[in-house]
């Protein structure tokens, strides 16, 4: 019997040849995903070479030689904890032409050599991901952003912190699943809006407002 679409639209069931054959391709679809990321990872390093394009002022960059020379360690997934004063900064998230919380946190964790200087230049590499974004100015007690790094040295936090400004600090972190994302699994925020009282009393009687 011939196997056709079911009715409204249903997907047809695949028998086991084809579905094996499918999940086969899937797999070469990643290998081809994967090479042309990094053929575009290449292209944009010559570009930056060659001075065609900037660099982010986060990225710390490494010569070839630096890079094949270190020695590969393990990574893991990780929830960093975080505090900062916003003062100076131009929000949380990542900008290539500003100073932002999140740029001086990637390059302090490059310098403190919990990123690889395979991926210096590239958070997206370390899956660098914010639980909440301040905006420019804006202070946080605590926040959360979620990324790979490299954790084995037991006094890995002290580095961090020892490599940023004073504004920004490092509370700690914690080891999560690899499917984890501060963004994705955040229950809620709380935003707390501080306003002198003085705002709110009445303009003296001696002025004409």
């Amino acid at each position: 019997m011939a196997r056709g679409r079911g009715g409204n639209n249903q997907k047809r069931h695949m028998g086991r040849n084809e579905y094996f054959r499918q999940k086969r391709d899937d797999g070469n679809d990643r290998e081809v995903k994967k090479d042309r990321n990094d053929e575009e990872q290449a292209q944009k390093k010559r570009k930056i070479e060659n001075g065609e394009v900037s660099v982010p002022i986060y990225a710390t960059q490494f010569s070839a030689e630096d890079i094949a020379a270190e020695e590969r360690r393990p990574k893991k997934k990780v929830a960093v904890m975080i505090g900062y004063s916003g003062t100076g900064y131009h929000g949380m998230q990542l900008s290539p032409t500003e100073k932002t919380i999140e740029g001086d946190l990637f390059a302090a964790f490059v310098a403190a050599g919990a990123i690889s200087k395979a991926n210096a230049a590239d958070p997206k590499k370390s899956s660098l991901v914010r639980c909440a974004r301040t905006d420019r100015g804006v202070h946080a007690a605590g926040n959360v952003v979620s990324l790979k790094l490299i954790v084995e040295d037991p006094d890995i936090v002290k580095k961090i912190n020892d490599n940023l400004n004073p504004q920004i600090r490092v509370w700690g972190y914690e080891t999560v699943t690899k499917g984890f994302s501060c963004y994705q699994l955040c229950d809620s925020r709380m935003y707390e809006y501080l306003i002198p009282t003085h705002c709110f009393l009445p303009p003296h009687p001696s002025t004409h407002l």
